[in-house]
C-alpha cells in the first residue's frame, strides 16, 4: 500500500491513497485508488475510488447532517465482496455483476436504487437446498431488497428455470426470500442425511 497523502483535521480525513493488491472478503479487487478532499463552498468531502477494471465510487459526504450521496458503478465486480452480506440467504456465492447502484442519505439509513443491473456467469448455493445454480440475467436492488427478473438459471446437470422474486432486508438487516423458481428437469434439493435427518436427498 502507498499514501501519497494523507491529514487528518477537525472535519475527518483528507486522503490521496493508493493499495496494491487489495482484497475485500478474500476477494481480490487489484489496484485501488481511494481520494478525498473538503469542498469549502459546500462544506462537505468530495470522495472518490475505484479501479481500471471492474468499479469507480463518485460521491460527498456532508459531515453536519451526516449524510452522504455516492454513486456507484460496477464493470464485471466480482460477487465474492458480498458474499459476507447474503451468507444466511446464500451459502456460497461467485461470478460477477454489472451496474449502477446510487446510495444516498444518512449514514445509518441509507437507502440504495440500481440501474441496469446484470449478473454475469454467476454461481450461488442455497443455504436451504444446498444446490450451487448458475445465473445469468438482470437485476434490480433498493432498500427494500435484491430483485431477481427472469433470471436464467441452469444447474449442475445442465437442467434449465428461471428466477423471479426478492431477497427482501431492510437497510440491509432482516433477510427474508420470496423467490418464483421455474425448473424443467432440474435438482431441487442436495442435501445429505447427516445435514438433515428430517429433509434430505439428492
Amino acid at each position: 500500500m502507498l499514501i501519497s497523502y494523507a491529514e487528518m483535521d477537525n472535519k475527518g480525513m483528507l486522503i490521496d491513497l493508493v493499495s496494491e493488491g487489495t482484497s475485500v472478503s478474500g476477494t481480490d479487487l487489484g489496484r485501488v485508488e481511494v481520494e478525498s478532499n473538503w469542498d469549502e463552498v459546500l462544506n462537505r468531502f468530495n470522495l472518490s475510488a475505484g479501479n481500471e477494471k471492474s468499479f469507480d465510487i463518485n460521491g460527498t459526504y456532508t459531515p453536519s447532517m451526516k449524510d452522504a450521496d455516492i454513486d456507484v458503478q460496477l464493470r464485471e465486480f466480482n460477487l465474492g465482496v458480498v458474499k459476507p452480506i447474503l451468507s444466511s440467504v446464500f451459502s456460497d456465492m461467485a461470478g460477477y455483476v454489472s451496474g449502477g447502484v446510487h446510495l444516498y442519505g444518512p449514514l445509518n439509513n441509507l437507502d440504495i436504487e440500481s440501474t441496469d443491473g446484470r449478473i454475469q456467469n454467476a454461481v450461488i448455493v442455497l443455504d436451504f437446498t444446498k444446490v450451487p445454480y448458475r445465473l445469468d440475467g438482470p437485476f434490480r436492488v433498493d432498500t427494500h431488497g435484491l430483485h431477481f427478473d427472469n433470471v436464467n438459471i441452469r444447474d449442475m446437470y445442465s437442467g434449465t428455470g428461471s428466477v423471479n422474486g426478492s431477497v427482501y432486508y431492510d437497510h440491509f438487516k432482516d433477510l427474508g426470500v420470496d423467490l418464483n423458481v421455474r425448473v424443467s428437469n432440474s435438482m431441487l434439493i442436495n442435501i445429505p442425511e447427516k445435514d438433515n435427518v428430517g429433509f434430505y436427498g439428492k
